[in-house]
């Protein structure tokens, strides 16, 4: 039950309207002490000056010219644009996650971390395209050796293979894959390349803005047949999650022949972006000057969130919890043996969190620093048990 992030975030809340001692550490949104979202006043201040036209008509099915062609130099990823690709907005990171696993979905199997966003899971059981896992660390890095046999499972048994990789700042742990694990990464995928198997990356990006390392060049490296789809989502960096806002970069020999299929798969799901947050995100992303200032409200809101990590991190040492490896991020988990028991039992004393594979998961993000360290205590009084 407590892997439902939803439900359990419904819970905290409800929960939270009749105690005010609750602690709700399920939903990843950035918020200050007082509980208020941190989001971009560059982009609220925008929408007061925009038109009806601007607001109001259907957007393009694959988003506005402004945001797709200003995309990968907002994302200091321009390197990308060396290669052929092509941009669009998508309902979310999830609507591009969604498109990509449905456009390849055939004989399809998705490799995926045993500890990972739930919903790739949902995701791939809608369309039904078998999974296949790997332990997500080793040694306290990076599984290669498990990422790599299940890979190879995968090509042997189906046509097409899908491959989630979610860095910076992962979810659930936070862990920022180092440089050297991406080039193996790529240089394990190049070494599965077979003639008449199909082979996507799919690069989650959506905590892009609050990783350490935002260096992506070793997916430049990929082989010309592997496609590369990286999927990015506004509702971080721009604390607008209620917008919607997503992108997808398709990377690789060929796939401009792929546009007029996602076009279909966006237009079947969810018709056309929302109007207004690409007229806003449009003019942002093609004015310079607009471009720094939100750079600057990244770094501010970043600063925040690294201020509740250190409080939280230095909470957990000395009540000697144990966390799996972690970098920075909304996110962090804690290994323990009966995670569903343990989320109960937590629940029973006023703080909500989900469960991970072999673990709980705790959204630092929405939680005040003032309460970090009683959450701790608390999470430590019921595994210390």
């Amino acid at each position: 039950m407590f892997e439902d992030i939803t439900r359990v975030s419904q819970m905290a809340k409800v929960a939270l309207q009749k105690n005010p001692n609750v602690i709700n550490a399920t939903i990843g949104v950035l918020l200050d002490d007082n509980g208020d979202i941190l989001y971009s006043n560059v982009f609220d201040s925008i929408i007061p000056t925009l038109t009806p036209k601007e607001k109001y008509p259907y957007e393009d099915v694959l988003g506005s010219k402004d945001i797709n062609d200003n995309l990968l130099k907002f994302l200091k990823q321009e390197k990308f644009n060396e290669k052929e690709h092509f941009n669009m907005v998508t309902s979310g990171g999830t609507g591009a996650l969604s498109n990509v696993i449905s456009a390849f979905r055939k004989n399809a199997g998705l490799i995926v971390s045993d500890l990972c966003w739930v919903n790739y899971l949902t995701i791939a059981r809608n369309f039904g395209v078998d999974t296949y896992s790997y332990e997500l660390f080793k040694n306290e890095g990076f599984n290669l050796e498990g990422f790599k046999k299940a890979l190879e499972q995968a090509v042997l048994e189906k046509d097409n293979v899908l491959v989630i990789i979610n860095t910076p700042s992962q979810n659930p742990t936070g862990y920022d894959i180092s440089n050297e694990e991406m080039k193996a990464i790529t240089d394990i995928v190049n070494g599965c390349v077979k003639e008449n198997k199909k082979i996507t990356v799919i690069l989650d990006i959506a905590y892009y803005n609050f990783g350490l390392n935002q260096n992506l060049d070793a997916f430049l490296e990929l082989d010309e047949n592997v496609v590369l789809a990286i999927a990015y989502s506004f509702s971080k960096s721009f604390g607008i999650y209620g917008f919607r806002l997503g992108s997808l970069t398709l990377v690789g020999k060929g796939v401009k022949e792929y546009e007029k299929l996602f076009y279909t798969q966006s237009r079947t799901k969810w018709s056309n972006p929302n109007k207004l947050g690409c007229s806003v995100l449009g003019k942002v992303l093609s004015n310079d000057e607009s471009v720094e200032k939100v750079y600057q409200e990244i770094a501010e809101h970043m600063a925040i969130l690294e201020n509740k990590t250190t409080i939280f991190k230095e909470a957990l040492k000395k009540n000697n919890i144990k966390t799996f490896p972690f970098t920075n991020g909304f996110f962090l988990s804690i290994p323990v043996e009966n995670a569903e028991d343990v989320a109960l039992e937590l629940s029973k004393n006023d703080v909500y969190l989900t469960t991970v594979a072999g673990g709980i998961r705790v959204a630092i993000s929405g939680v005040p620093s003032t309460r970090l360290e009683e959450l701790a205590e608390k999470i430590a009084k019921v595994i210390n048990k």
